[in-house]
């Protein structure tokens, strides 16, 4: 027979977030994420096409620097904005499904 066993919540979101972290740091080391990308990286990073990361960093939505003629990305700069994307995403999602 399976145990039960009883948790506090805020014990379990401890142990979620440090197993979580620790998943991401494990990720980052396997695939030697840069903290500095070219477009084909910044891309396949954002799991876009590189045309819409240009469309993207043209129309200023994601910011890059250039430097001596090379256009560079940020990881920073990528993952803040995935985050400040994530919400619409979700409400996206969550108003299609509405429609189920």
């Amino acid at each position: 027979m399976d145990e039960l066993i009883l948790i506090q919540k805020q014990d379990l979101e401890k142990i979620i977030y440090k197993t979580v972290q620790e998943a991401i740091t494990d990720a980052q080391k396997s695939k030697k994420i840069k903290s500095q990308m070219n477009i084909k990286e910044a891309a396949e990073y954002l799991s876009i096409s590189v045309p819409t990361l240009n469309r993207k960093k043209d129309d200023g939505i994601i910011p890059f620097v250039k430097v001596g003629g090379r256009i560079i990305f940020i990881r920073k700069d990528l993952d803040e904005y995935l985050t400040k994307n994530k919400s619409t995403a979700t409400k996206t999602v969550t108003s299609w499904a509405g429609r189920l």
